[in-house]
């Protein structure tokens, strides 16, 4: 069978498309590195299954949550095709998925902290909080339609205007989803540090000024967690991890996360992952040698 160049490139395109659909984290891409070997070496196969189930969003939602490529700009149309009812459905029941299949003693992420050892065990649960928070806020939008990813404030947390809509949204969503609290650098799970922390709750003082700030937003069934209590054993030390529902969320307790925390928003200094660099690489090559044989060969 022949193909033309124009059969070929409705191929290419079908193919992106559906490649752009879902991923998993248990997949190492351009922008993408801390898959099921970077979680806690006690963690259970159901799991890391649950872990490596597919989310059903467009890939730019794994370049929001931890991309470092310089060339990652995502477009307003990227945005159209992530923030959908679709992909907050599948984050949603992801994370419902990993919360009720991670519950074995030694279920847990690794958190790097730097220093010795280098990383804190924490709920599994909180690699998907990550990523229901960041779809959350990167698709707030102004009245006008304009995403504030586009359009954010650059007012102080404390001092921002009661009319700036995106600021707004950025204050509550953080106060709503637990997963405000990390964040991945050089592809580690890392605590979102004091700097932060200390933005996060002047702009939620700033909300009550305001008469704007909402005590009780109505989240997903998903967020919802039961009171539980894992003990982890790793490297021969045991760490109890503890996780409680609140109103915000999911509360973290931990001896082996209270020297987590850093003082400036890049405090925290994580060793370069390179996987994700390699694997992206490789795949725009090989990308490039399937496009050159079907065109031209």
């Amino acid at each position: 069978m022949e193909y033309s160049p124009l059969s070929n490139f409705i191929f290419l395109t079908t193919f992106f498309g559906i490649v752009n659909a879902s991923f998993n984290l248990n997949t190492s891409g351009p922008d993408w590195d801390y898959v099921a070997k970077d979680l806690a070496n006690t963690t259970s196969q159901a799991c890391i299954a649950a872990y490596s189930a597919d989310i059903d969003c467009d890939d730019t939602l794994l370049g929001l949550v931890a991309s470092m490529r310089p060339a990652f700009k995502p477009t307003s149309t990227d945005f159209d095709n992530t923030c959908t009812t679709t992909c907050y459905g599948s984050v949603d029941a992801y994370l419902k998925g990993i919360q009720e299949a991670c519950t074995a003693d030694g279920d847990a992420a690794q958190q790097y902290v730097g220093g010795t050892p280098s990383e804190a065990l924490v709920p599994v649960e909180i690699v998907a909080q990550v990523f229901q928070y960041t779809l959350a806020k990167d698709c707030t939008k102004l009245k006008n339609g304009t995403y504030c990813h586009d359009a954010a404030s650059s007012s102080s947390a404390s001092k921002f205007s009661c009319d700036d809509e995106c600021a707004v949204q950025e204050y509550q969503t953080a106060h709503d989803y637990p997963g405000s609290a990390y964040q991945f650098n050089y592809y580690w799970l890392v605590s979102i540090g004091e700097w932060w922390e200390g933005e996060f709750a002047d702009g939620w003082k700033r909300l009550q000024q305001c008469g704007e700030a909402v005590e009780s937003t109505t989240l997903s069934s998903a967020t919802a967690m039961t009171t539980s209590t894992t003990s982890i054993s790793s490297s021969g030390t045991n760490t109890t991890v503890s996780a409680s529902s609140t109103d915000t969320g999911t509360s973290i307790s931990s001896s082996a996360v209270a020297f987590a925390e850093s003082s400036s928003p890049t405090g925290t200094s994580v060793p370069i992952k390179s996987g994700a660099l390699k694997v992206g690489y490789s795949l725009g090559s090989l990308f490039l040698g399937i496009s050159y044989s079907m065109f031209f060969m």
